[in-house]
């Protein structure tokens, strides 16, 4: 994957800000989205499901 040309921008009310990192220089993100990134840049072609743990209701 990579970068072809552009700015980016935020494409929503919901966003403020938008910009280009390095895979090295992430800013602090969720574990979650972290292992999106990873099995993005990974070289394996095939899916992964991974079972969501329910949370406790209140």
């Amino acid at each position: 994957m990579r970068y072809l040309s552009g700015e980016p921008h935020p494409a929503d009310e919901e966003n403020t800000d938008a910009r280009w990192f390095s895979v090295d220089a992430l800013p602090p993100i969720s574990a979650n989205i972290r292992m999106r990134i990873d099995h993005a840049l990974a070289d394996d072609v095939a899916t992964e499901f991974v079972r969501a743990v329910a949370r406790p209701t209140p």
